[in-house]
């Protein structure tokens, strides 16, 4: 409700009732209407790392996998990794490659299982 102020006149009584009204009324309008936000301050410093939670629910095992012969590799694929073996050696060549010395290297790799067969 808003304030109402006193009419005084000349020889009105002081009473406590009209000064405690008078303090009612200056109280309210010392709060005041809200001004403009200013701009965001500076971050907080951060808070402390709450309690460690109770672990969850272990998930169902998987399907066990077939171990194999733990001395038996398998060959690599375009797929997937695997065990290749060293290509033959091939002689350094002494000119300009030809169509022939990259064919033979390409069939090389090929049989060392280096390079896909097709």
């Amino acid at each position: 409700m808003a304030y109402q102020p006193t009419q005084w006149h000349d020889g009105d009584t002081i009473t406590a009732e009209k000064m405690n009204h008078l303090e009612q009324g200056v109280a309210q309008q010392q709060a005041g209407p809200a001004g403009p936000q200013g701009p965001q301050g500076p971050a907080g410093p951060t808070g402390a790392v709450g309690a460690k939670g109770d672990p969850g629910q272990a998930g169902a095992k998987g399907e066990k996998g077939d171990k194999g012969d733990p001395g038996e590799m398998t060959a690599a694929t375009k797929e997937k990794l695997g065990a290749v073996k060293q290509a033959a050696a091939i002689a350094d060549i002494e000119a300009a490659p030809s169509q022939a010395d990259f064919n033979g290297l390409l069939a090389k790799l090929r049989t060392a299982g280096i390079l896909a067969q097709s």
